[in-house]
């Protein structure tokens, strides 16, 4: 039988409302993103990888980044390697626990931020959502894939509506 317990889920997303506060002038030396850059709706994808039973059951990061994209995709928002960031990473442990087993999932949105204090850019968590799943190992893929899913879903919607265009 499987348990599913949601840790947190938390969409803080700063730079999509700090895009609409007032301009601040910046320092010739640093870059900014552009308007296209800050609304457009694709992510890069990083998974942060498998246990050993996890690989033993039969899946590998390629088959969980093809439900992530495949999520993504239905959502509107594009998956782009080629892009430095946004990116959104995933981070999958897996521990025997009796004859279960436990495992932890956290999706992040990673996204350039600045400080406003020293004006550094540093990489900000924008959104964070986390699950702990316990099940049997003959269920393993299946249950992880099915949480990737969810998560990825939840994950989409916030992000969505978080660039919709001001007055939409």
């Amino acid at each position: 039988m499987m348990k599913r317990i949601m840790l947190f889920g938390t969409c803080l997303l700063v730079p999509f409302l700090a895009f609409t506060a007032q301009e601040q002038p910046q320092p010739a030396s640093m870059t900014t993103s552009t308007t296209r850059q800050v609304l457009a709706r694709e992510v890069n994808i990083k998974i942060d990888l498998l246990s050993d039973e996890q690989t033993q059951a039969g899946f590998n990061s390629d088959e969980i980044k093809d439900v992530i994209v495949h999520e993504l995709d239905a959502a509107g928002v594009t998956f782009n390697e080629g892009i430095s960031q946004p990116v959104l990473v995933l981070r999958i442990r897996t521990l025997q626990v009796g004859l279960d087993l436990a495992t932890f999932f956290q999706l992040n949105l990673l996204e350039e931020a600045m400080l406003i204090r020293n004006r550094s850019l540093f990489q900000a968590t924008t959104w964070s959502q986390a699950s702990l799943l316990s099940c049997r190992p003959e269920e393993l893929k299946k249950e992880v894939l099915d949480t990737v899913t969810v998560m990825t879903q939840a994950f989409a919607k916030d992000y969505t509506q978080a660039i919709q265009p001001m007055g939409k």
